[in-house]
């Protein structure tokens, strides 16, 4: 979206002896530059909101106060429902980690779809006439 609704600054661009390598490029380096940027946001917001949505997550879905054999029924299904309610003591205790190659893997995702989703259509819009772009619009 950003190429196309740029397509006239490009014409001049292209107008004032811009080759397509140096408007790909700049296309590129501003694309990368947002992906950078929204990665550093995102990294900040998920390591101070993933421990607390974890937390609402798992007790929103753990039943409190309920016995045993409400849950299992009588028998051997109270022994069962004993094992679930062990489980949720468990469940409740844990923490959200996230590593460093879970990060750099996504940043790499982010930068290759960044590059490839900008370097492409500026490429093809700069193939066109300065000439036509300007009269166009």
């Amino acid at each position: 979206m950003i190429v196309r609704e740029r397509r006239k600054e490009i014409g001049v661009l292209k107008a004032i002896g811009s080759s397509n390598i140096k408007i790909v490029t700049q296309f590129i380096s501003e694309s990368v530059s947002l992906t950078f940027l929204g990665t550093l946001v995102g990294l900040v917001a998920g390591a101070l909101l993933a421990s607390p949505i974890m937390n609402v997550l798992v007790s929103s879905s753990l039943t409190s106060g309920q016995q045993p054999e409400r849950i299992m029924g009588g028998g051997i299904g109270g022994r069962m429902g004993m094992v679930i309610m062990n489980g949720q003591s468990t469940i409740r205790n844990l923490n959200a980690v996230v590593s460093y190659n879970i990060i750099l893997y996504g940043l790499a995702a982010a930068l290759v779809i960044a590059i490839i989703g900008s370097a492409i259509p500026a490429w093809l819009i700069s193939k066109v006439r300065p000439s036509e772009v300007l009269r166009g619009e």
